[in-house]
């Protein structure tokens, strides 16, 4: 077995790990919010990623990662459900950089609010490398589905880059 493969199938390896712990210790949780009907001003503002909302306790700011729902009741009762964390799939490409400058093409495969797990392949031309590593999404509404990455490659190297998900 090259050495190569070798760091593959450990990359891989920590990867199902992940994502058995957090399937054994329910990942999926979900934040359920009531909110204060009004006839004056919107109860729920969500704006791309940024839901704000307005409880009877005042204001409340939530990035959504992934997934909300807004249910209406019959009673009138309005309620916010926002999945924080899970397992997901979001292809994505972006530009890396381990020494020099790298096409990428990945999936974030599990999210826990704005942080997210990453798998995919870095390369120029014919040489490409796998990788493994954590992302980060920005929550500014013009940059909703862009993510900075660290992740570590098949070559055994460190790399950083940008990610568009879509």
């Amino acid at each position: 077995m090259t050495k190569n493969a070798k760091i593959l199938l450990g990359v891989g390896g920590v990867g199902v790990l992940v994502l058995a712990l957090a399937y054994i210790f329910g990942i999926d949780r979900r934040t359920v919010l009531p909110l204060q009907p009004s006839d004056t001003q919107p109860a729920v503002v969500l704006r791309n990623r940024t839901l704000t909302v307005r409880t009877p306790t005042g204001t409340e700011t939530l990035f959504v990662p992934d997934r909300a729902e807004i249910k209406v009741r019959t009673s009138g009762r309005v309620e916010v459900e926002v999945r924080d964390s899970g397992l997901t799939f979001q292809p994505g490409i972006g530009a890396a950089y381990d020494g020099q400058i790298l096409l990428a093409a990945d999936a974030k495969v599990a999210y826990w609010r704005q942080w997210g797990a990453v798998v995919g392949l870095a390369g120029t031309g014919h040489r490409f490398m796998g990788y493994g590593g954590a992302s980060w999404t920005f929550s500014y509404e013009r940059l909703n589905n862009t993510s900075l990455f660290v992740a570590y490659s098949t070559r055994s190297t460190v790399l950083g880059g940008v990610r568009i998900g879509f």
